[in-house]
């Protein structure tokens, strides 16, 4: 089995609103900056189900409000019961963003494997 998942840092959990968190959750360390700690702003989408969870973007933002990170936060219960055959879910980014690049993030699950078959 294989969920296909593309992130450009790690994953949380956090509330379950797109309204701006002022700093991410305490002890968060960006990895592209080792002593960086918690950004200005943490922006969360409306979550999505998945499995018997949900799944959710974020994003967080410097001081100029330009984004910094992006990445997909999943409940533990969204890797339980998941379908037989393949599924994507469109995750929608926060709204804060939409002048961005990017405005939503796919999240694949395939139970066989990622295509070509072997």
């Amino acid at each position: 089995m294989t969920l296909a998942l593309i992130t450009l840092t790690g994953c949380t959990v956090g509330p379950e609103t797109a309204e701006p968190k002022g700093s991410a959750p305490p002890g968060l360390e960006n990895p592209l900056n080792p002593g960086e700690l918690e950004p200005a702003a943490w922006l969360e989408g409306e979550a999505q189900p998945l499995g018997n969870g949900t799944v959710r973007a974020y994003v967080t933002l410097n001081d100029q409000e330009i984004p910094q990170e992006v990445g997909v936060i999943l409940t533990a219960a969204a890797l339980n019961d998941l379908p037989h055959d393949e599924l994507e879910v469109v995750v929608p980014l926060p709204p804060q963003v939409a002048t961005t690049a990017i405005d939503h993030i796919a999240v694949d699950w395939r139970p066989h494997g990622h295509h070509p078959e072997p």
